[in-house]
């Protein structure tokens, strides 16, 4: 008696919340770090994208000229890391400037699982940004971070 099956390869993550308040107040240094869960029986690879490519300003406020030297955009950096199962890499962890992962850039290369695969594994993505050099516009600043994991 023959006796067979099969199990898909399924990935899937989720945060743990929708949004993260970074700690510090501008111009000093903000730093932050969200978790997520990352369930997958099989390889992945994933992509990170930034919005805007650094935190933006919300916009509400105008400036009196052109000429103002105020900034709206604070650049920062952003690390990523899942630990793995057993495989040929016990974790991935990538560090990459806000600027490479705006939409369509490309700048920044990520790791992949390799033959690893990592099952309810709880991985973290960490902001940080300097303190400013120069002078910021008054107000909210924001970035939408878009996180995809996929079977490879």
């Amino acid at each position: 008696m023959t006796v067979e099956g099969e199990v898909a390869p399924s990935c899937s993550f989720e945060f743990t919340d929708d949004s993260l308040t970074l700690e510090g107040d501008l111009p000093g240094a903000l730093s932050g770090t969200a978790s997520f869960m990352v369930d997958c029986n099989t390889p992945f690879a994933y992509s990170l994208i930034s919005a805007n490519g650094a935190l933006a300003h919300d916009g509400s406020m105008q400036l009196a000229s052109t000429s103002d030297m105020i900034a709206g955009f604070v650049p920062y950096s952003v690390t990523t890391t899942i630990p793995l199962e057993d495989g040929d890499t016990p974790e991935i962890s990538d560090t990459c400037d806000s600027a490479d992962i705006l939409d369509g850039v490309g700048g920044c290369s990520l790791t992949d699982s390799g033959t690893s695969i990592a099952l309810d594994k709880t991985g973290t993505v960490e902001i940080s940004a300097p303190a400013t050099g120069g002078p910021l516009l008054a107000g909210e600043y924001a970035d939408t971070l878009t996180l995809t994991v996929t079977v490879q």
